[in-house]
């Protein structure tokens, strides 16, 4: 039997389109174990209530976690009763878990935090995924008190708004100044707030979200937001833009490209230009990133 022009040439596309998907899946989950002159490190798994998505190191002893009931974020129903999610306090000394007071933190609003960094080791930057248009996508800004040199709770300041656009999509944040906030957007486009949602603006979200993984076409950026504007990072694009972090003393910020297994270096110049740096290759993924100031790692 003979094939037609357009048959073989049609077979040859769904072949090498099937090959390319192929490729991307196995370029998604390829990691590497981690290197042998990595430092080795005594892990011990602590269970809380709700899963953390990131920390912060306040000191030698103490961290602050975040997170939310996950099960509980991925639920659409706008009727579903909500539990806000929480910040907690780990001492690192004896292991152990507390809820931390969220003081002035207003009543009304949903707390589902995700990203997170510490700024001048004395105020506590978090994203907070609201669902709800009078929530919407915020960066909430806490003050840390502390007695006897202990901390006791966070005060709540502010929050800044992020445009719809950002909407559940935001996912890791770099403080370079007090309005002057560097943030990854991972996912292509936003999932539009669970009071606006709708059979076919889910379908959008999670049919283009699931073709920029598998075609690879480097949709997530990370994002500059400085007195209120917003601008996109040049050089910033891959797959999967995750955890971000910020060197004051040497201006640099640190993004993470999970899908590609590498972090990639900026430096942020004092006339407010963004350079690309470097890629460092790790060879595995990873999810957030923390930079250590005493640099002892």
């Amino acid at each position: 039997m003979k094939c037609s022009r357009f048959t073989i040439t049609l077979s040859s596309i769904i072949i090498i389109l099937i090959s390319y998907i192929i490729y991307n899946i196995i370029y998604i989950i390829r990691t590497n174990p981690p290197p042998e002159n990595m430092p080795k490190f005594s892990c011990q798994k602590v269970n809380y209530t709700f899963p953390m998505e990131d920390f912060v190191k306040v000191d030698d002893n103490t961290l602050i976690a975040g997170g939310a009931n996950t099960e509980d974020m991925l639920n659409f129903n706008p009727n579903k009763k909500r539990d806000k999610g929480t910040l907690v306090l780990f001492d690192i000394r004896n292991k152990q878990l507390k809820n931390l007071e969220l003081k002035n933190f207003p009543k009304n609003l949903h707390f589902y935090p995700h990203g997170m960094e510490l700024y001048k080791n004395k105020y506590i930057y978090v994203i907070n995924h609201g669902f709800n248009s009078i929530d919407g996508e915020r960066f909430e800004i806490f003050e840390i008190v502390k007695e006897k040199n202990e901390v006791k709770y966070l005060n709540y300041i502010r929050s800044i708004k992020l445009p719809e656009e950002f909407h559940t999509a935001t996912n890791g944040l770099a403080v370079a100044g007090e309005d002057d906030i560097f943030f990854t957007k991972c996912f292509p486009v936003h999932l539009p707030a669970i009071d606006k949602s709708n059979f076919f603006n889910k379908i959008y979200f999670y049919s283009v979200t699931i073709f920029n993984f598998i075609f690879n076409l480097k949709l997530s950026n990370l994002y500059h937001y400085k007195n209120g504007i917003i601008t996109k990072v040049k050089d910033s694009q891959s797959t999967f833009n995750n955890g971000a972090a910020y060197d004051p003393v040497k201006r640099l910020i640190f993004l993470v490209h999970t899908i590609d297994n590498n972090i990639r270096v900026f430096k942020y110049e004092e006339n407010g230009e963004i350079k690309f740096i470097r890629d460092i290759y790790l060879g595995y993924k990873i999810d957030n990133v923390i930079f250590d100031e005493k640099q002892e790692f």
